[in-house]
C-alpha cells in the first residue's frame, strides 16, 4: 500500500488518523475530545477542535473532505453522551455535534464512524437501554445536519454488549460487528448487515468466542462481501448478500487494517 508523502505522530495516544487531502491529515486522541489537522510535510498543526473532557475514539473524512469525528464527552459518570462532530475540513469549525443516549442514563462508548456516498454518517458503540442495560448500537445520522435517522441496537441477553466496528459496503448498507456478553469463553462475536435506508437487519451471523473473541476486525470488499479476523488468526469470507461462509483460513497470523 502506498502511503503519504510524509507520517504524522499524534502525541496523547491517536486513536485514529485519516487522510485529509493535500498532504494533510487529521487525527483524534484519548485524552481528550480532540481533532487535530496536521501538515503531512512538517506535522505542523493547521487547526484544532477541542471539546475538552471526554476522549475521541474514531475519525473519518468524507467525500467534500469534510471531518466526521466519533466519541464521549464529559468527565467520568454515567451521564456521557456518545457525541458525533462534523467539522469543516479546512478550517475545523463546527458544522453539527449530536448528543446521543440511550433510553436510560447509563455507561455508553463510541467505536467506530462510516459515511457513505451521499455523506450520512454510521457510528458504532454502546448505549444503555431500559430492560437490557449495555446494548450494541449502531447509528445513522444525516450528513447535512446531524439529525437522527436511525438506530438499531442488538441485545445478546447479557451485559455489557458493544459493536467495535462499522463499514458501508457499494450498495450503502451497512455491516457492524459487536461483541455481545461479559467476556470469552460466554461472550458471542457477531457480524450484522443492515439496511442503509431503514436499519433494518438483513442477516447475521453469531461466532461463539470459545478461543478468545471470534472476530475482531472487519473489511468490506469492492464487490460488498465481508473479510473477518478471529483472535486465533483465522480469517474468514462472508457473502455480503447472504452473510454465509465463502471460505476460511485457520492460523493465518494476518492482521485485517
Amino acid at each position: 500500500m502506498r502511503l503519504p508523502r510524509a507520517l504524522v505522530l499524534f502525541l496523547l495516544e491517536s486513536l485514529d488518523v485519516a487522510v485529509l487531502g493535500n498532504d494533510e491529515l487529521v487525527a483524534v486522541g484519548s485524552h481528550d475530545f480532540i481533532v487535530l489537522a496536521l501538515a503531512g510535510t512538517s506535522g505542523q498543526e493547521i487547526w484544532r477542535y477541542d471539546i475538552g473532557l471526554g476522549s475521541t475514539a474514531a475519525i473519518a473524512v468524507d467525500t467534500a473532505l469534510d471531518v466526521v469525528a466519533a466519541g464521549i464527552v464529559g468527565s467520568a459518570g454515567y451521564s456521557m453522551p456518545l457525541t458525533v462532530v462534523k467539522l469543516s475540513g479546512a478550517t475545523g469549525s463546527e458544522i453539527w455535534r449530536r448528543d446521543i443516549m440511550g433510553t436510560e442514563t447509563g455507561p455508553v462508548a463510541a467505536s467506530g464512524v462510516a459515511v457513505d456516498m451521499a455523506g450520512d454518517v454510521v457510528v458504532s458503540g454502546s448505549l444503555y437501554d431500559s430492560g437490557t442495560l449495555s446494548d450494541a448500537a449502531f447509528i445513522k445520522l444525516s450528513g447535512v445536519d446531524g439529525s437522527e435517522m436511525w438506530r438499531h441496537t442488538i441485545d445478546g441477553g447479557g451485559s455489557p454488549d458493544r459493536a467495535f466496528a462499522v463499514k458501508v459496503d457499494p450498495s450503502g448498507d451497512v455491516i457492524g460487528a459487536a461483541s455481545l456478553g461479559f467476556e470469552p469463553p460466554e461472550s458471542v462475536s457477531t457480524i450484522v448487515k443492515l439496511s442503509g435506508g431503514a436499519g433494518s437487519e438483513i442477516w447475521r451471523k453469531d461466532f461463539p468466542d470459545d478461543a478468545g473473541p471470534a472476530v475482531g476486525a472487519i473489511v468490506v470488499t469492492d464487490t460488498g462481501d465481508v473479510a473477518a479476523e478471529g483472535a486465533t488468526g483465522s480469517v474468514f469470507m462472508l457473502s455480503g448478500a447472504a452473510g454465509t461462509e465463502i471460505w476460511r483460513h485457520e492460523g493465518s497470523g494476518q492482521q485485517l487494517p
